[in-house]
């Protein structure tokens, strides 16, 4: 039985009849629009076809269009992307992107479309492109989606986007919209989807039609149109256990925040001071220019970055805590907490067993070396020496390795370019993303 609370969400969410309208009118004008074109370019295709939630009746208010040009399988590959994007570019102006294979994303009468280029097969498991599977996972919810569970679909989408693990994409790592209807078709509400994740553990299978698949993932949801695919493969553990928390957290205490949280209250500077003070912690900033790549490029880079970063201060004995990355205005910060930005000026160095055949070489190396300060001495039965460390700053040892890290291969390339190194003082000349940095409360507990 949906709330009152759930209602009053659903009302908000769902699209109304005007926008509904505008749809259909857009895609009759489309598909009628790719017709002609494909006449007077000479294209052969086999059919125009709505996907994605808009044909489902799953779609959120202000969602986009995903509109599928199917061409026969007997196309070759190379002719079937050169006049896939062809035919969509004299159909609507965009910009072109990538995923296996370029489409186009444009805007047209308000509405954000995808018109994608793909193969039209009988049988998923002979998909010729990664998109060919699509078409079958939209007849399969249509198929077995009552029309008030898709309601169902949207309040659960929301909740999702509310506590920001909705989506598949590398941003987000998390559930996609289709794996948000294949729960709701297993546990048959919104609510009940909720109720049965707070139990869910790491590795849980589900399925709609039997079997199992062992699989290192969080989630496994075997796609009912493709046995050996798992539907969860791109959610993450964080994602994962946010939402399994966040699902308790609403049952115990329903909320319009889970659907529609706070944004993050930007401090001021004395805020600020006072929030990095009482954490006795140290704080840096790398920034670098945002490579002009795709969003499915940028985001496993930008995350690679950001553990290289943790990765490297760790090794130098920095005791990192939490890094993270925000993006503004063509730039890229990543911002790191450290216990501490200055090392002492000695590090012991543990060598081998006395009675080790390798004593006679390090005894060699360090007997004269200009950094031991003391040593080499034998503490617990192994060789010992006291070392004078070179890197003792934090901003400073950034700054000399920066250009020395693999940040991923386009960030390496901006990196080349020019970057810069900011320290406390520096940072604080950013306190939206500073303020998001030092908030770690959930979206709905703002």
């Amino acid at each position: 039985m949906r709330t009152e609370l759930e209602a009053g969400i659903l009302e908000r969410v769902k699209p109304d009849l005007q926008e509904r309208t505008r749809l259909r009118t857009l895609i009759r004008a489309l598909s009628r629009k790719v017709k002609d074109k494909a006449q007077e370019l000479g294209i052969r295709y086999e059919e125009v076809l709505v996907v994605g939630s808009i044909a489902k009746e799953t779609n959120l208010a202000g969602t986009d269009l995903d509109l599928f040009v199917l061409f026969p399988p007997d196309t070759p590959r190379q002719e079937f992307e050169e006049q896939g994007l062809l035919l969509a570019k004299s159909v609507m102006d965009g910009e072109e992107r990538f995923a296996e294979h370029p489409y186009l994303h444009g805007e047209v009468d308000g509405v954000e479309v995808d018109l994608v280029p793909s193969y039209k097969v009988l049988d998923p498991s002979k998909k010729l492109s990664a998109v060919d599977r699509t078409p079958f996972h939209t007849e399969f919810v249509r198929k077995n989606l009552s029309e008030k569970a898709r309601d169902e679909v949207r309040l659960l989408k929301q909740f999702m986007k509310g506590i920001d693990v909705y989506g598949a994409e590398a941003r987000v790592e998390g559930f996609s919209g289709y794996l948000t209807e294949l729960l709701v078709i297993k546990y048959g509400s919104f609510r009940e989807v909720l109720e049965a994740a707070s139990g869910w553990e790491r590795g849980l299978c589900l399925s709609l039609t039997g079997g199992s698949l062992k699989l290192d993932s969080a989630l496994v949801f075997i796609d009912p149109t493709d046995a050996g695919r798992n539907v969860a493969a791109a959610l993450s553990d964080e994602s994962f256990g946010r939402f399994i928390h966040a699902a308790s957290c609403y049952l115990a205490g329903p909320s319009e925040k889970f659907f529609f949280p706070e944004p993050v209250s930007t401090l001021g500077e004395k805020e600020l001071r006072a929030a990095m003070d009482a954490r006795g912690s140290f704080f840096a900033g790398l920034v670098f220019t945002h490579p002009d790549v795709v969003d499915d490029v940028f985001y496993p880079q930008v995350n690679k970055c950001v553990k290289t970063v943790m990765r490297d201060a760790q090794s130098l004995g920095f005791s990192p805590i939490h890094a993270d990355y925000f993006e503004d205005d063509g730039k890229v910060l990543v911002v790191v907490e450290l216990e501490s930005g200055q090392l002492s000026t000695v590090k012991k160095h543990r060598g081998p067993w006395v009675w080790h055949d390798n004593s006679k070489d390090f005894l060699e190396k360090y007997r004269e070396s200009v950094k031991v300060i003391s040593g080499p001495y034998i503490q617990k039965g192994r060789w010992m020496v006291d070392l004078r460390r070179d890197e003792i700053w934090y901003v400073d040892t950034l700054k000399g390795r920066v250009p020395e890290m693999n940040l991923g291969k386009n960030i390496n390339e901006e990196v080349a370019k020019g970057f810069e190194v900011l320290d406390p003082g520096s940072l604080m000349e950013h306190p939206m993303e500073l303020s998001a940095f030092l908030d770690h409360n959930f979206p709905w507990e703002r």
